[in-house]
């Protein structure tokens, strides 16, 4: 980043030219415990941000034509049967409504909130008396993507609880969480015995149990966090604590397994940067250093080994080594949903520590993967995107009219506007360089608005209009782009 001199400001307008050699490359929270770790950088508040020009119009038509159009009776009615065994339909409502929350939160608005709400009561009905939200039969809980499922069902109340402050969601969701903690822990089932990927898929559930104890001040919850983590370096675990911090390749931490899908793959890359998203929660609350420097050392370890020129990865769903083989072809590659779980890796890092770095790997991965995976008028994601170019649009799975990719493509768009421009303790931050406004409110409480005219990506003149309520000192922070190979800053008049 690059400080701009501090200045009395009513009016400031900054001219930024980037100049590069080739393309790029790559409500308020309502809580109870207080994070023992502080984010550098704050998002702007709900309905503070608007974005418009290119990357605008493609967050509009996603909200309209993927988000807003998602009939949302259909991702319920398999909570009602309870009839699966093996399949992931419970992921669905949980992707779908957290993309709808963070609609709600870019646009507020009286549909957005409608749809929230019956949402949230339809998937609430099918809670049993234990507590139980989910799709499988008594007999096969615990098995194959049941956790995952309810992992998704969490974030999606947990979602509309900071949103909307609805008990009916915390509730549900503090219902849903006490029936696993009966089933799962000390004396009970071992949960990197349930599910998948050596339990990378049933730990990752470690996320909302995190956002769960800061909602409720609960120790239970956090004292089940922590047991999650033991379990994630017990010898039959991922390791992914231990392996990050030996320097070990994401690709290279387990043998080849011999059953591709199934619990032997230590490789899949979706599920383990989900588990790293649940460690840099719990180091949030906790300040326990080892979990922020192994989730960075893996952030580091999959940008360098496995990360494309178009911010994609993996083939057949898990880590390879891509990054070195990207220019061969491969079996399945650049899966949409390791593309948006590594943006919003790389957007969770980036508020918590301000370091540009994430944000670059934000915008190679939204402009090019991410971007490159959604249909033109915003109603679809595809499943695989090679750099080949063809675009595999995926199947219909499990039985329901969409595919993991499709549900979980707008989970990463919307979250962009979040990222955009922030606000830290010096002043505001642009960590991206789109047209629209933001506002954000510096430490005093003075609010400073935040203009940027661009065509950007295709043209390298960014007009920046900084407008401060009242005049106040404070810093402009500019992420200068490391394929830039000259970056000028003009004042304007």
């Amino acid at each position: 980043m690059r400080n701009l001199p501090r200045r009395e400001a009513g009016l400031a307008v900054l001219l930024v030219v980037l100049l590069w050699s080739a393309l790029p490359a790559g409500a308020p929270s309502v809580v109870t415990v207080k994070p023992a770790v502080s984010e550098a950088l704050r998002p702007p508040a709900p309905g503070e941000v608007s974005l418009g020009g290119y990357l605008g119009g493609k967050i509009d038509l996603c909200i309209r034509n993927r988000v807003l159009a998602q009939d949302a009776e259909s991702l319920i009615e398999p909570f009602r049967r309870r009839e699966e065994t093996r399949w992931w339909q419970s992921e669905f409502w949980g992707k779908w409504f957290t993309s709808l929350a963070l609609a709600e939160r870019y646009a507020p608005g009286p549909e957005v909130a409608a749809r929230m709400r019956d949402a949230v009561r339809g998937l609430v009905a099918t809670q049993s008396a234990d507590g139980y939200i989910g799709n499988y039969s008594p007999s096969a809980q615990l098995e194959q993507w049941d956790i995952w499922g309810r992992k998704y069902c969490l974030l999606g109340l947990l979602a509309d609880y900071e949103s909307r402050g609805d008990t009916l969601a915390l509730n549900a969701a503090r219902r849903e969480a006490d029936f696993l903690l009966s089933q799962v822990g000390p004396g009970k089932a071992d949960i990197v015995h349930t599910g998948n990927y050596r339990g990378m898929a049933s730990c990752s559930v470690l996320e909302p149990i995190v956002w769960l104890y800061r909602a409720t001040g609960d120790k239970r919850y956090l004292d089940f966090a922590r047991y999650i983590v033991e379990r994630i370096e017990s010898p039959d675990g991922p390791r992914l604590i231990a392996q990050a911090l030996d320097g070990v390749p994401v690709a290279r931490r387990f043998p080849h397994p011999e059953k591709w899908w199934g619990w032997e793959n230590g490789m899949k890359a979706y599920e383990m940067m989900s588990c790293y998203e649940g460690l840099v929660e719990l180091y949030k609350v906790t300040g326990q250093a080892e979990y922020l420097r192994a989730a960075e050392a893996a952030w580091q370890s999959i940008r360098d080994t496995e990360i494309n020129v178009a911010g994609g990865g993996s083939s057949r769903e898990c880590w390879y080594g891509g990054g070195r083989h990207q220019a061969r072809t491969a079996l399945s590659s650049m899966e949409t949903c390791v593309s948006v779980t590594w943006l919003r890796f790389s957007t969770r890092l980036l508020a918590l520590t301000g370091d540009p770095r994430y944000a670059e790997a934000v915008e190679r991965t939204l402009y090019n993967a991410l971007l490159g995976a959604m249909t033109p008028d915003g109603a679809d994601f595809a499943k695989y995107s090679p750099l080949e170019g063809v675009r595999n649009p995926g199947e219909n799975q499990c039985g329901m009219t969409l595919h993991c990719c499709n549900a979980n493509g707008a989970r990463a768009l919307l979250a962009v506007p979040l990222v955009a421009v922030m606000a830290s303790d010096s002043g505001p931050v642009l960590n991206l360089y789109c047209a629209g406004r933001t506002v954000v409110r510096l430490p005093s409480g003075n609010r400073v608005e935040i203009v940027t005219e661009t065509a950007y990506p295709f043209d390298s003149t960014v007009t920046v209009r900084v407008n401060p309520a009242r005049a106040e000192r404070f810093s402009l922070r500019l992420r200068v782009p490391s394929w830039s190979a000259r970056t000028s800053i003009e004042p304007g008049r």
